[in-house]
């Protein structure tokens, strides 16, 4: 059993399941629908549109916004097995927006440089040293009994989008907008290379024993297209498809062992799937608006993770089941203007996992989300200024050992906030 639960670890810190809040996107873009729980696609009268529905921004005239967003990890781990009780390190993960919008009339041109995916998770080494083995094996001692890896994920993408809008009439306006992905992201954690009781065998046992680190980056193309119908006055309905998108990190990296270390190149393709969100937002009184968005990701598109690593001449590919869920955001918010200068904002969200218990990593953790978020702002003459606040809650998880997760009890919630200025000219 012993043996079962470290081949189990082994095989699942290869898994690169990329987290932003959950799986590969950021929840909240943009300050303003930040603070509304992140019901963007129906607001056409704020230019994070470039990002939840490029048809808002048509007849918003112009207009630049810039933002940054810092979002924060408190985890924990717990194998009783191995007497593991263990606390994520509290990294700030930040991610920076620009959005600028050109009307003319019915037709706008806008551009967008932002984040849609920055977080990760970093733990202290010395809390996993258990992993490496027990101090001897049979007759041998083992070599590597209380050595301290590093465990270190890092992911941060941008999105460059370009993007066209046109009101068709008062009631209909479509969008289009180009999504060139640019990213970064970093893995540091062990590996089983050889046998730990005799390192000279090169022989896997299923006990950490190497350390792996690499440093990546790459690129993506694809589109979102927007429409928004305003059926009446204070009412929208918006409707976004968002093309999947391949990433193909491309870099270099090291492993690390007893007695050298071996430079490799890696290779680890990514997919950002098909996304698509309904919204409706509605004025009830002349200072309440409230709005409702439904957002579906097609998990199931990521399926099988491959990583391909080189190594003196030599080319391995990894291939790494990650059976993935579709899933459905629920999302609610409302703001409330007090008066000309200032707004107030509340909001909720659901957000599922999309990682079942079988593929479920501490270095890209996945949990059921219940977000309460809340934000203000502030309007004087042609300047704004948005501040939003976000707290995830999310489910405790207690996973048995299926041969490519960590198995043991995973606890995760998000703390996030943002900071948004803006300019109509």
């Amino acid at each position: 059993m012993r043996n079962r639960i470290l081949w189990t670890i082994s095989i699942c810190i290869i898994t690169i399941a990329t987290l932003s809040a959950n799986g590969l996107s950021l929840n909240s873009v943009g300050s303003r629908p930040f603070g509304m729980g992140g019901t963007g696609v129906s607001l056409n009268d704020d230019v994070s549109a470039i990002h939840w529905n490029p048809s808002g921004l048509a007849g918003q005239g112009t207009k630049v916004a810039l933002g940054i967003t810092d979002i924060m990890l408190p985890g924990s781990y717990e194998y009783e097995e191995y007497g593991i009780d263990a606390e994520a390190k509290d990294n700030h993960y930040l991610n920076p927006g620009l959005f600028f919008n050109y009307g003319m009339e019915n037709m706008s041109f806008g551009f967008g440089a932002y984040g849609i995916a920055g977080i990760g998770a970093e733990w202290d080494g010395a809390d996993f040293v258990a992993f490496s083995g027990p101090d001897s094996i049979g007759p041998n001692p083992n070599y590597f009994y209380g050595k301290d890896f590093e465990w270190k994920s890092e992911l941060g993408v941008m999105n460059i989008a370009p993007t066209f809008a046109y009101r068709i009439n008062e009631k209909v306006s479509v969008g289009l907008s180009g999504c060139i992905y640019w990213g970064t992201m970093t893995m540091d954690r062990p590996m089983d290379m050889t046998g730990n009781a005799n390192p000279a065998s090169h022989e896997p046992d299923h006990m950490m024993d190497s350390q792996y680190s690499d440093d990546l980056e790459g690129t993506g193309y694809g589109f979102a297209l927007g429409v928004t119908f305003t059926p009446m006055d204070d009412f929208n309905v918006g409707l976004t498809y968002k093309s999947p998108v391949k990433v193909k990190f491309e870099g270099d990296g090291t492993i690390t062992t007893l007695t050298n270390k071996t430079d490799i190149d890696v290779e680890r393709e990514i997919e950002w799937p098909t996304w698509v969100g309904l919204g409706t937002s509605y004025k009830v009184t002349e200072d309440i608006l409230v709005a409702f968005d439904v957002q579906y990701t097609q998990w199931s598109e990521i399926d099988t993770l491959e990583t391909t690593i080189t190594m003196n001449g030599f080319e391995q590919v990894e291939k790494t089941p990650m059976d993935w869920k579709d899933a459905f955001q629920i999302r609610l918010g409302t703001e409330y203007t007090v008066n000309e200068m200032f707004q107030a904002r509340l909001g909720y969200y659901y957000d599922p996992a999309p990682a079942p218990e079988e593929t479920a990593s501490i270095l890209f953790p996945s949990a059921t989300y219940n977000a309460v978020t809340g934000g203000m702002g502030f309007t004087m003459n042609n300047f704004t200024a948005d501040f939003g606040i976000e707290y995830l809650f999310g489910e405790k998880r207690d996973i048995d050992a299926s041969g490519h997760n960590n198995p043991g009890t995973q606890s995760f919630d998000i703390f996030s906030y943002t900071l948004g200025l803006g300019y109509k000219f």
